[in-house]
């Protein structure tokens, strides 16, 4: 889709979802054999725009609303959770919105609707060029080296943007401050993917390795979210980085426990009979419905101030991440019980439980569900700490 075509509608964007998701459903083991979802998934989810819910309108993507974002996430993560991580990640092309215009112009010009895989943690290094070997017309140029892990997406990637800790010439690491991290945008050409992604869970997601060296990168292909205002006018640039990065995740987990319910309540008869064993699954599925309508509302109350007032607070920012990382570890009570019940069955591969099983507790260990996480968050609501408004 290009600027000038009609924006889709959030109801459009999660009709698509469904239909893209029946289709899905069946092939996840395929998916986990090729350790990536394959070139006709992508191609569909390219097509509906899903992958530019978050781009901003004048790159020709959708810039929709935080609960049409967990929808259609959620949709997908259902269907196929490694498909579905690999469309949340996919969101990053929202992080243009951080970009200059220039910059956004750039991308969507090779490809509208782009997918855009993030190499983020560890981060790399960006040596800033003397002068006399070159010079930006708008600043410094890099010189990019790095590893990266977890790259969900990185192998149809069309550009990766990759965070850098920016390093004078003959120092031997920057320290941290406000002008030292940015991300880098870099075509997927100028990106080494490596072959390393044989995990337990989430096989199919594609998250490898990626390697940087010696790649040369102007300012004017990098931003700041941590530190900068968006670019490009509308609420979703008013979010702050964190925030941003949760609302890309937040539907992936009620995604994945809706699935489990399912599969919980497709069992045999002779395994659902047991009186205890629905009690318990039953409070189970009833805690993963409370952790969705709170997701949802947490995200209202930060949409609501981001577009009423400009920005959301702090507090508000971090009872967002909250519901986010409680929907995680709802999914994985839900899962864990589902899984248990099901019996023997549930220990071969090939059992959706298994599968999702594995995929629920790959999913947890993303730094977002860690305890130094929600510590940080508790220490917003409870000790009005504020030091850190950019993880928050």
């Amino acid at each position: 889709m290009t600027a000038t075509e009609t924006v889709r509608t959030p109801e459009q964007l999660l009709g698509d979802a469904r239909r893209i998701a029946r289709d899905l459903v069946g092939g996840e083991a395929a998916t986990e054999r090729a350790r990536t979802p394959s070139r006709t998934a992508v191609e569909a989810l390219r097509e509906a725009g899903l992958f530019s819910l978050t781009l901003p309108r004048v790159l020709g993507g959708s810039e929709t609303d935080p609960a049409t974002v967990l929808s259609v996430v959620e949709e997908i993560s259902w269907a196929d959770p490694s498909v579905g991580w690999t469309l949340m990640i996919g969101q990053a092309s929202g992080f243009l919105g951080w970009g200059s215009a220039e910059l956004g112009r750039r991308v969507v010009a090779e490809r509208p609707d782009p997918l855009i895989a993030c190499a983020l943690a560890p981060m790399g290094e960006g040596t800033i060029l003397p002068a006399t070997e070159a010079e930006g017309e708008d600043g410094p140029v890099y010189r990019l080296d790095g590893r990266w892990a977890i790259n969900s997406g990185c192998r149809h990637a069309d550009w990766f943007i990759a965070a850098f800790a920016k390093k004078e010439p003959g120092v031997d690491s920057p320290q941290w401050g406000e002008d030292v991290v940015r991300f880098a945008v870099l075509p997927a050409s100028e990106v080494r993917v490596l072959d390393t992604w044989h995990v337990l869970g989430l096989r199919g997601s594609g998250s490898d390795d990626v390697e940087i060296r010696g790649v040369e990168v102007p300012h004017s292909m990098t931003f700041s979210p941590f530190f900068e205002p968006g670019e490009h006018e509308g609420p979703l640039y008013r979010l702050s980085y964190f925030a941003f990065l949760m609302m890309m995740m937040g539907g992936f987990s009620v995604g994945l426990a809706r699935r489990a319910v399912e599969e919980f309540r497709a069992l045999p008869e002779a395994d659902l009979a047991d009186t205890a064993a629905q009690v318990e699954f039953w409070r189970l599925d009833n805690e993963r419905l409370a952790a969705r309508c709170l997701l949802h509302e947490a995200a209202a109350r930060v949409w609501d101030e981001v577009t009423t007032a400009g920005s959301a607070r702090p507090e508000t920012r971090a009872r967002f991440a909250g519901a986010v990382q409680h929907s995680q570890r709802v999914a994985e009570r839900v899962v864990d019980g589902a899984y248990r019940l099901a019996g023997a069955a549930a220990l071969r591969d090939e059992h959706p439980l298994q599968r999702l099983w594995r995929d629920v507790h790959a999913a947890g260990a993303h730094l977002a569900f860690g305890l130094v996480t929600e510590r940080r968050m508790a220490r917003v609501c409870y000790l009005g700490d504020h030091s850190m408004q950019y993880m928050i």
